[in-house]
């Protein structure tokens, strides 16, 4: 039995498919990858996994139950979610805002016990945020709130993590830590499924690869499979330079191979 499964999930927003039919499946230990351009459905397909929005057709099962039965408590123990640019609008010190994570584990106005600090600082520590405990949340740069955002939603040691972009702000040393980190989870069990631009990171670091284009499933799996010249030029119209270094493949997006149609006269 798959950990989370969507069966024939559709979306419309008007007279857009965002989705139109997208089967899926993810197992434990798995760390898959959601790629495809702009307005493919990406973010959308992570909402509907995530129960924060209704698909107008199909279903979401988690654990082989459909997502809607299940208590949203009990979901909240099991998954996190991380918003594409989460943000903080309250004035909070950091730590406290991580310990929001702890919050599907209690009862309400219990106060937090020895292992909810252990695993507070554990991914304070994880994110490299723990410097920043006691800094408030809305004095921090975009990509430390991401980090701190991300250490909130692994507070919660969830079985299924989603996260929407979650290393697009960073400096490249913390997009490859936090692109290691996600790995290292996946591996100790849990399910990670993030969005990605950087076909870079999706090919070095994800298991697996969902490629969404127009609402559709274009592709899944192993990022050679997937991250393929014909699959790039349907999907991105691009090409790229490919490479292998210590036994892993890697990409480069290259050249575009269509016109914007705002730049048919050309650049300025």
């Amino acid at each position: 039995m798959s950990l989370i499964e969507g069966r024939a999930l559709s979306v419309r927003f008007g007279d857009l498919a965002v989705l139109d039919g997208v089967d899926f499946a993810a197992n434990p230990g798995e760390l898959i990858g959601l790629i495809g351009e702009n307005g493919a459905g990406k973010t959308t397909l992570l909402r509907v996994l995530a129960d924060l929005q209704a698909p107008g057709g199909g279903e979401v099962r988690f654990r082989g139950q459909a997502v809607g039965g299940i208590p949203r408590q009990a979901y909240a123990r099991e998954m996190a979610y991380l918003p594409q640019g989460a943000e903080s609008h309250w004035p909070l010190e950091v730590r406290h805002l991580v310990a929001l994570g702890r919050l599907p584990h209690r009862n309400p106005w219990q106060p937090l016990a020895k292992e909810d600090f252990e695993r507070i600082a554990t991914v304070l520590r994880w994110t490299d945020t723990a410097h920043l405990a006691n800094r408030t949340v809305t004095t921090l740069s975009g990509g430390e709130r991401v980090r701190v955002m991300l250490a909130r939603a692994l507070a919660a040691d969830p079985k299924l993590l989603l996260a929407d972009e979650p290393v697009a702000s960073l400096d490249p040393f913390h997009q490859l830590q936090i692109m290691e980190l996600l790995r290292d989870i996946a591996r100790q069990g849990a399910c990670v499924l993030v969005v990605l631009h950087d076909l870079t990171h999706a090919a070095r670091f994800c298991d697996r690869l969902l490629l969404l284009h127009e609402g559709n499933v274009m592709a899944d799996g192993a990022p050679a499979s997937v991250l393929t010249p014909q699959n790039l030029e349907k999907a991105f119209a691009i090409s790229a330079q490919y490479g292998e270094r210590d036994g892993a493949m890697y990409l480069l997006p290259w050249q575009r191979l269509r016109l914007c149609e705002d730049e048919s006269g050309g650049h300025p």
